[in-house]
């Protein structure tokens, strides 16, 4: 089994950059730009003992599902790395309020972000009451660009997150539409979507 806390997942850009335009609803919140590209891993040895769930390490940090992840199991070599994600030029802006969501699953967990040379090590997320088709708990952080410096109107064309072993369950990495908000769910639509959702374990802690 996964231990919750290492269980990372790295979703990105929608349909491997078939239409960034298009908005999609992940854990209430409407995104619609993705990250496109796994620009550096740090250090490099590291994609050796990383595990990944649903495709290849650059495969599961560049699509727009929280099913599809990359983790690092306890005892590994590399106790921490570091992920790059690149966005296409001007698909992630800093207007007003959040402009980026980054998620995780199992119990909620901070990541240490880097955007434009500025660093913020313990953005924490929390439940958006959602769960992953896996049943694991959906944790997300929202994002306001200005927090790292980023001038109004600025385009960013790269984040680094950090993920680290008993530590942050890195799950996706998106652009909110600097207009939008976590949408509201119905509660009818709550107990409709967790009766629906089966495989389970994804994000248990090893016993």
């Amino acid at each position: 089994m996964i231990n919750k806390r290492v269980s990372a997942i790295l979703a990105l850009p929608l349909a491997l950059l078939v239409n960034t335009a298009q908005a999609v609803s992940i854990g209430g919140y409407e995104i619609d730009a993705f990250a496109t590209s796994l620009d550096g891993i740090a250090p490099a040895s590291a994609a050796l003992d990383v595990t990944t769930i649903g495709g290849t390490l650059a495969g599961v940090t560049t699509d727009a599902t929280v099913d599809s992840y990359v983790f690092l199991p306890t005892g590994t070599a590399s106790s921490s790395i570091a992920l790059t994600l690149g966005f296409a030029s001007g698909s992630l802006v800093n207007g007003a309020g959040d402009d980026l969501v980054l998620f995780e699953i199992g119990t909620p967990d901070p990541f240490s972000v880097t955007i434009g040379g500025t660093n913020n090590p313990a953005l924490a997320t929390t439940d958006t009451g959602f769960l992953t088709g896996g049943s694991a708990q959906l944790n997300a952080v929202a994002i306001d660009l200005s927090a790292f410096g980023i001038a109004d109107g600025a385009a960013v064309t790269q984040i680094t997150v950090g993920l680290n072993a008993g530590g942050a369950t890195f799950a996706l990495a998106g652009a909110l539409a600097p207009t939008m908000s976590p949408v509201p769910v119905p509660a009818a639509v709550w107990l409709f979507g967790s009766g629906l959702l089966g495989l389970a374990g994804f994000a248990r802690r090893r016993k």
